[in-house]
Order: C-alpha cells, then sequence, then structure tokens
C-alpha cells in the first residue's frame, strides 16, 4: 500500500465530524509547498 492509499484509508476511518479539519490541513499543506516552490524560484532568478 502506497501513501496515498494509506492516507485514503485514514480519512476513511475518521469521524465525519473531523473532515473539515482534515480538508483544512491538506490545503494548508498545498498552499506552504506552493509558495516555499515560489521562493526558491525567485531565489534561483535572484542568483543568475
Amino acid at each position: 500500500m502506497n501513501a496515498k492509499e494509506s492516507l485514503l484509508t485514514e480519512i476513511e476511518q475518521i469521524p465525519e465530524s473531523l473532515d473539515p479539519e482534515v480538508l483544512n490541513f491538506l490545503q494548508y499543506l498545498k498552499y506552504r509547498h506552493s509558495n516555499q516552490e515560489k521562493l526558491e524560484t525567485t531565489v534561483k532568478n535572484q542568483k543568475s
């Protein structure tokens, strides 16, 4: 079982009342990752 499958299994097992919190956390991770990539690109471009 890969990480995505494990994640889906875990999500299926939690109470539905936690779904909004899990969704919020996943959206936060996407946002943080996206901003980190933008920052790294900016730094690389500035060094050129």
